[in-house]
């Protein structure tokens, strides 16, 4: 499916880039790191093409969020000490090449979702299912498909991670709570809302103040933020690949 759409902007969360085009399968040559670079370019054009974009930017994360300052153990399950090389060298090179963006204290998901340029389309390009399950319509580049929500899918998805957690950003939920009791929560509103329901089940299951103070901390780690101040950004324009190659 394609988008017919004038002034499509190719937006990357381009946090899974360093380690696509870096990370060496099993049995694999080692890759220099002019490899990585080259797979880099190739991985934005091919995407850009294959999407039939006018424009693209894309943005990463710099440093630590805000979210670890409210969840200390905010993806503390993940290891880093077997990361491919020349993830920092791409990181620069998609800055300096490809003039993509990060901003202290952000994550590149918070910065694709506040990016929008009047007149123009966005479509999102991650792998990430937060990203993938916020939005109305994004593409999954690891395995090539659309993703398409309602408003009302995106709503549920959020509040029912709220309940069930993270397990890769090692956010707990509600302990001891799972899909069950989430599809079970769902099906007995009443009426209540689902932010309600979900509030009561903390209160519930922790206690009043612990209750209040795990949503919380919950609730900010979870939310993507929309909101962040982004200046006007300097896009690159898509190069068809028939072009490219004469």
């Amino acid at each position: 499916m394609m988008i017919e759409k004038n002034n499509l902007i190719i937006c990357y969360d381009a946090d899974f880039i360093p380690f696509y085009v870096c990370h060496n399968r099993k049995g694999e040559i080692e890759k220099s790191l002019d490899d990585c670079l080259e797979g880099c370019d190739n991985l934005i054009k091919v995407t850009n093409n294959y999407l039939n974009g006018d424009y693209y930017c894309g943005f990463l994360t710099k440093g630590k969020c805000f979210r670890y300052d409210i969840n200390p153990d905010y993806k503390a399950n993940r290891k880093y000490s077997d990361l491919p090389p020349y993830i920092s060298e791409v990181k620069e090179y998609l800055v300096s090449k490809h003039k993509f963006v990060n901003i202290e204290g952000y994550e590149a998901d918070d910065l694709v979702m506040s990016y929008n340029k009047p007149n123009y389309e966005k479509l999102i390009i991650s792998p990430d299912k937060d990203i993938l399950y916020a939005v109305n319509k994004a593409f999954n580049p690891k395995t090539s498909t659309y993703v398409e929500n309602t408003n009302d899918e995106i709503f549920t998805y959020f509040w029912s991670s709220m309940v069930i957690g993270d397990a890769v950003d090692n956010i707990k939920g509600i302990p001891g709570k799972g899909e069950a009791f989430d599809k079970k929560m769902l099906k007995g509103l009443n009426g209540q809302s689902l932010r309600t329901a979900v509030f009561n089940a903390y209160i519930d299951n922790l206690g009043e103040n612990q209750g209040i103070k795990e949503f919380y901390k919950n609730y900010f780690c979870l939310k993507l933020i929309d909101n962040v101040e982004i200046k006007d950004l300097e896009l690159n324009e898509v190069i068809k690949i028939e072009e490219y190659e004469q």
